[in-house]
């Protein structure tokens, strides 16, 4: 009990949340020459070996997918987090009267496009997220060796969305937290 045999694979029914939990734990690592706009995991802190590495982050953006939208240097990413809302939430019923914030969160395609300012982000072939998500324009610098690979994929925005993405950029004052 607690060990699961090499052939089983994580997520099937039956398995244990904790198993799902090591499955995360155990991807593959994401290679240094991850392109810009791919989607990948962030470990919980406790699966990290070199904790001082990331130290710095909060710990709430631990144990979640996100976006590589740069790398600053071979070895590191500028990285936003994908996140969600709990089932039935909307931005606008989250972040009513929060204009700012909300616009700083961007839709993820299956989510409804943004209500500000209409934007969806797409995935590469048409690919759909497993769940309605937003992309946190919050900007975190992670070193790639502490990434993995995302769970059924690779993942990776469309160009179009991309560029869309940089556009909003362009209009923050500032991603950085």
């Amino acid at each position: 009990m607690g060990s699961r045999a090499k052939s089983d694979k994580p997520g099937q029914s039956g398995d244990s949340p904790e198993s799902d939990k090591r499955a995360k734990a155990e991807r593959r690592p994401v290679p240094y020459n991850v392109a810009r706009g791919a989607i990948v995991w962030l470990p919980g802190m406790r699966y990290i070996n070199g904790k001082k590495l990331v130290r710095h982050l909060p710990m709430q953006i631990f144990d979640h997918p996100v976006l590589i939208y740069d790398k600053p240097t071979p070895t590191m990413a500028n990285v936003f987090l994908i996140t969600s809302f709990k089932e039935g939430e909307s931005l606008v019923g989250k972040f009513q009267s929060h204009s700012e914030f909300r616009g700083r969160q961007i839709p993820l395609i299956p989510s409804p496009p943004h209500p500000d300012n209409g934007v969806q982000l797409t995935l590469m072939s048409g690919r759909v997220w497993p769940r309605e998500s937003f992309v946190s324009l919050s900007l975190f610098t992670i070193p790639i060796k502490v990434l993995r690979e995302e769970s059924s994929g690779p993942w990776a925005l469309s160009p179009a969305s991309l560029g869309s993405l940089d556009k909003i950029i362009a209009t923050l004052p500032t991603t950085r937290i």
